[in-house]
């Protein structure tokens, strides 16, 4: 067991002083001492640890661990530190040059969905002026077809259908 002075978190409770008991069991604190954590960063093994060594040593830095740069949280807190340090004209320049950045690409993936919402429109006219072609053509094959069930003559099927002389000549076999 860990000895109470290696002890880097303490779990904290609130008691109630004039009974000396302990006063809702469901709220804790924990108490992290950063100056007591020694873990060497080839023993870091949980997410915490990471974490701790990290805050531990953060001025301490001139590159990125390698197990930072494994998990995307623990980069983005080396990136927060780099921008912390920069001076405020340098801070000023830079959210000005990401937010040229991100408006660049938020105009890009409007126009992206501009365009498919375009071309989604585009489609669905085609297709119902397609489906009402081939609907017309349809109608008109079955009119050709009564028609000539009574003895009407090709060229005037042809003329009343818009249908072709050929396209009825198949329609009598």
């Amino acid at each position: 067991e860990m000895d109470e002075d290696e002890n880097y978190i303490k779990e904290v409770a609130l008691y109630e002083e004039n009974k000396k008991e302990l006063f809702y069991d469901k709220l804790k604190f924990y108490y992290i001492e950063i100056p007591k954590f020694r873990k060497s960063d080839k023993e870091l093994s949980t997410h915490l640890d990471k974490w701790l060594y990290i805050l531990k040593h953060l001025v301490e830095f001139t590159d990125i661990p390698e197990f930072v740069k494994e998990d995307e949280v623990l980069e983005e807190v080396f990136d927060v530190a780099e921008f912390l340090k920069l001076s405020k004209e340098e801070q000023f320049a830079y959210q000005k040059d990401l937010k040229a950045r991100l408006d660049f690409e938020n105009t890009i993936d409007y126009a992206k969905e501009t365009a498919r919402e375009e071309g989604r429109e585009e489609g669905l006219k085609e297709g119902r002026e397609k489906g009402l072609k081939e609907g017309e053509r349809k109608k008109a094959i079955e009119i050709a077809q009564n028609l000539l069930n009574i003895g009407v003559d090709t060229n005037t099927i042809s003329k009343s259908t818009g249908l072709s002389i050929e396209e009825i000549e198949k329609l009598k076999q």
